[in-house]
């Protein structure tokens, strides 16, 4: 159950970090692809996600940061707590399902709001 609900949220992380390369370079140029990835980070990318400007470009946005947040919780406690049964299968199951709605979420919205959601975890907010 452990390794599922890991898995889950593995999941809810490369999809969008998946998206976003794909958005910004093309999986057609995959030399330059890898740079783009790699740079994506978790909490970044969480703390992106939970932003004013994301949820500026959808209001799906919102759910898709709830969603990683939650799991990336339960991730933790898959990955790290002492060796016990955490999760039943009734809320790994749960988890996974939540897992499928933030990928779906997330490769769901329309091509230039993908473009969007993917400049704002690599660009550097100045001020003005």
């Amino acid at each position: 159950m452990r390794r599922a609900v890991s898995g889950a949220y593995d999941a809810v992380f490369h999809a969008p970090c998946a998206t976003f390369s794909d958005a910004l370079v093309g999986w057609s140029k995959a030399s330059i692809l890898a740079p783009i990835y790699r740079s994506l980070d978790h909490g970044p990318v969480l703390k992106k996600l939970r932003s004013r400007e994301a949820r500026q470009i959808d209001e799906r946005i919102e759910r898709v940061a709830f969603l990683f947040g939650s799991l990336q919780e339960q991730r933790h406690a898959a990955d790290y707590a002492p060796p016990s049964p955490l999760f039943s299968r009734t809320q790994t199951l749960t988890l996974v399902a939540d897992a499928q709605e933030a990928v779906s979420l997330s490769s769901g919205l329309e091509a230039p709001k993908r473009l969007q959601l993917a400049i704002l975890p690599i660009a550097r907010q100045r001020a003005a």
